[in-house]
């Protein structure tokens, strides 16, 4: 889980208006311990979160094919906004329709 939270601190911000103000932990990113007490201490969301397992290809981190099929797990197949590759500039609702008729076009398709 702390991973992501050290990748960060590694990685520069691609989108400052995205933070609310700067944070600063106070700890050493090798000490997970710390890491995650800061995590459970801190993190919070205030959006509607997608693509946790997003549509891309497997070298590019995604998790899901573009046939909705999960890398290295046969017959499992996401259909949710889960699969997202990435943040949108509209309402979800008006995505998860969308990503759902695909899904249910793909599905329909294999049967």
């Amino acid at each position: 889980m702390s991973s992501g939270l050290v990748f960060s601190a590694n990685s520069s911000v691609s989108n400052e208006s995205a933070l609310d103000k700067e944070t600063n932990p106070t700890f050493s990113l090798d000490d997970d311990d710390a890491i995650k007490q800061w995590m459970r201490q801190t993190v919070a969301t205030r959006f509607h979160l997608l693509g946790t397992c997003k549509m891309a290809a497997e070298s590019n981190f995604g998790v899901v094919d573009n046939e909705l099929n999960v890398y290295g797990v046969k017959g499992l197949k996401i259909a949710d906004l889960s699969m997202a590759p990435g943040i949108v500039a509209v309402n979800t609702m008006n995505t998860a329709v969308i990503l759902s008729e695909k899904a249910a076009d793909i599905i329909i398709r294999e049967l």
